[in-house]
């Protein structure tokens, strides 16, 4: 995803402090500790998912079933040539300020 450890670390333990994960040891690992949901955190997932589909719903609404199927294929298919042949990854356009690729030199 493009995330460093950090940046996960540093969300795991904001839902730690507002009481939706705990940490707990894990018999794997000495250091890398397990997150477990909470029912505070289970409660909140599940009212996001609720409202999560309920937009989905309100989006798709009135297309037919195989326009959606055709236009989610259609962006797999994008998903795909860019996940094994980035012409440069976000991440570098990102650290440059950059939103878009570069033009190309003409070289």
């Amino acid at each position: 995803l493009g995330l460093s450890r950090q940046t996960v670390q540093q969300t795991a333990d904001g839902l730690a402090r507002d009481g939706f994960i705990t940490y707990r040891e894990n018999p794997h690992h000495r250091r890398a500790k397990l997150m477990q949901i909470t029912a505070q955190g289970a409660q909140a997932l599940e009212y996001v998912q609720a409202q999560q589909q309920a937009w989905a719903e309100q989006i798709s609404g009135g297309q037919a079933p195989e326009d959606l199927a055709a236009a989610l294929s259609v962006l797999r298919a994008i998903r795909e040539r860019l996940e094994c042949n980035p012409s440069r990854p976000a991440s570098k356009r990102r650290k440059n300020n950059e939103t878009e690729p570069p033009e190309p030199d003409g070289h």
